[in-house]
């Protein structure tokens, strides 16, 4: 029996760590979205399967075990997490609106925590300033955010690893 090499690696996946959401606040977050199309507001809106809150984006990689062991090294108590106000930022895609959170210090620092552990295992990721939001909505048509957000919380004791596929056009996020 000869044994044939793939052309590509298909065990190689674009991989973030994520915080997952409870379908309460889901279901807060749809109705934002709704908020926002009922204001005029277009674009390549966020299924409600992938809102997630992105810790750190690693991009292409294989080394599935190391990253786990990083996140596993990142011990927090468990917390309260709670929708903030809306916003937006422009990135080379357009225009994103993003839901914040109410008290960003935990977050901030299990981020840099786990940036940490990544650094100490040799696992390389995006090195962008981390920032605690949700995004809602790319590339939209317009800078909309005066929606009210309703003050909807859950407790945040876990992170997971996260990885992004393109399927029929789609994006879909799943845990690895």
């Amino acid at each position: 029996m000869i044994l044939m090499r793939p052309l590509c690696n298909y065990w190689i996946m674009k991989l973030f760590v994520a915080i997952q959401f409870t379908d309460l606040v889901k279901c807060a977050l749809k109705d934002i979205q709704e908020a926002l199309r009922e204001c005029g507001v277009r674009g390549n809106w966020c299924s409600d399967g992938n809102l997630h809150m992105t810790m750190v984006y690693i991009g292409e990689c294989d080394e599935v075990d190391k990253i786990r062991l990083a996140i596993d090294e990142v011990r927090f108590e468990p917390f309260e997490m709670e929708l903030g106000r809306l916003d937006t930022f422009v990135t080379k895609y357009g225009r994103v609106i993003w839901c914040g959170v109410r008290n960003e210090a935990p977050l901030n620092d299990i981020a840099k925590r786990l940036r940490e552990r990544l650094d100490a295992h040799g696992i390389r990721y995006k090195g962008t300033k981390f920032k605690p939001h949700i995004s809602l909505l790319k590339d939209a048509n317009i800078e909309e955010t005066d929606v009210e957000v309703e003050r909807v919380g859950m407790i945040v004791d876990k992170m997971v690893l996260m990885k992004s596929e393109k399927v029929d056009g789609q994006h879909i996020y799943s845990r690895v």
